[in-house]
């Protein structure tokens, strides 16, 4: 029995001999890990990424009208990783981007663009001719995203409607009625009468009368001297 004690108790000795020259290798193995662990693991760079955003201004009006269109956040990948706390190079900005008009199934192309140093863009465009009245999008296609704004297309205005009333003829005032006549209308006279009245047309023609009857009168008193019985 004293044997088997006396062997315990020289395990135990050697046991805790071990432990105690771990013990300062594994101190020393964490404060390295304490040191070198940010060094090794790489750190996200949170909000470094954000998602590319359209707005529209206004965001309704009738086919033909324009409007603008102003984008951000328009960059080509996501650098997002730091590497020793030192912040990652700045991505490009995104090139060829797309302006569309949707409306159900049909599309519209109505511009390409490219953002700015600052990932911006800022154009105007106009709303198809021939879109119909209702919601359509307006979206921007670039190379991180798509996104979309919606936009409210009104009715074509009427004449009446838009205040453009197209002059009318003024009316013509109405003639006056002719009054009746309350002289009693000539009776033509006749031509003997005028003539007898005297002037220079009668008168010529009384002589012309009185010439003729004068010649008539001696031709006649020749003819009955010469058809007398007896005349030579």
């Amino acid at each position: 029995m004293g044997g088997e004690g006396r062997a315990e108790v020289a395990v135990d000795r050697g046991t805790v001999m071990r432990r105690a020259r771990l013990l300062p290798l594994l101190r020393a193995a964490a404060f390295a890990a304490a040191i070198l662990g940010p060094l090794a693991q790489p750190e996200v760079a949170h909000a470094m990424c954000p998602a590319p955003t359209i707005s529209v201004r206004p965001d309704r009006g009738r086919p033909g009208s324009s409007f603008s269109v102003e984008g951000q956040y328009f960059f080509v990948g996501c650098n997002d990783v730091m590497l020793g706390g030192q912040t990652p190079e700045r991505e490009p900005a995104d090139r060829g981007i797309r302006i569309e008009f949707v409306q159900g199934a049909r599309s519209w192309h109505l511009r390409t663009v490219d953002a700015d140093s600052e990932y911006r863009f800022d154009v105007r465009a106009r709303v198809p001719r021939d879109a119909g009245p209702g919601t359509a999008l307006v979206r921007a296609s670039g190379r991180n995203g798509t996104p979309t704004q919606e936009f409210i297309v009104l009715p074509q205005a009427s004449a009446g409607a838009s205040g453009e009333h197209s002059p009318s003829p003024s009316a013509a005032p109405p003639e006056p009625a002719e009054e009746p006549s309350t002289q009693t209308p000539e009776t033509p006279e006749p031509v003997a009468g005028r003539q007898a009245r005297g002037g220079p047309g009668g008168a010529a023609v009384v002589a012309a009368i009185v010439g003729g009857a004068l010649v008539l009168g001696g031709i006649v008193a020749r003819l009955r001297r010469r058809w007398r019985p007896g005349a030579s």
